[in-house]
């Protein structure tokens, strides 16, 4: 099946390339993904856990960023993962694709993905609505990080003209580093439940 999001972020088409390819980092902004060691081929290993209702599922696997055309700002991220404990599997291509756009940046995702066992009774209807929830969850934390900037230098105080021991002026203390995001695993029931909203809404819209 194939599945195309799109999403915008506040930043321009070179920085949201440099963090998108920044896989490590950017698994913090996906529920449950797990970032391991580096093998020779340049894939990561990976793990992401998955809750629907009662049911955890722990998918364990690699990633790989091929193709990677700087100046395009295009690039090719090759998964694949398997259940720990069970039998199934999940193989997925993403063509990825970064533009300038309205001040800042679009992204193109076009996923094709092949899975079995539990996770593929869900359907392609359904997964393509969960995919789109994940991507608009995953946009609004990427934006966010993107938007944190560096602290500026504070300018030197500037000494008293008067005679007598100069005071320097107390600049007001920096702001805290945002908190890192805490693993978590990915409770797929909510999104199924929006999912499914958003397409019974659909249906009664057509009628």
């Amino acid at each position: 099946m194939q599945f195309t999001n799109e999403f915008t972020a506040p930043a321009s088409a070179d920085t949201v390339f440099d963090a998108m390819l920044d896989v490590r980092g950017v698994a913090t902004c996906m529920p449950g993904a797990t970032i391991g060691e580096e093998a020779e081929d340049g894939s990561l290993a990976a793990t992401v856990a998955v809750r629907v209702g009662p049911i955890r599922m722990t998918y364990g696997g690699t990633v790989r960023v091929e193709d990677a055309d700087h100046a395009a700002h295009t690039a090719r991220l090759r998964v694949s993962a398997r259940e720990q404990r069970g039998q199934g599997g999940a193989e997925a291509t993403v063509a990825l694709a970064i533009a300038d756009h309205d001040g800042g940046s679009k992204a193109t995702m076009v996923t094709d993905l092949s899975v079995t066992g539990r996770v593929a009774q869900m359907g392609a209807g359904v997964m393509q609505e969960v995919a789109n929830s994940m991507v608009v969850q995953f946009a609004d934390c990427l934006a966010a990080k993107l938007a944190v900037q560096p602290a500026q230098p504070t300018p030197p105080a500037e000494t008293a003209a008067e005679p007598g021991p100069a005071v320097a002026a107390q600049a007001p203390p920096a702001p805290p580093p945002p908190a890192a995001p805490q693993a978590q695993e990915l409770r797929a029931l909510p999104l199924l439940l929006r999912a499914i909203g958003a397409r019974i809404a659909r249906m009664f819209k057509r009628s």
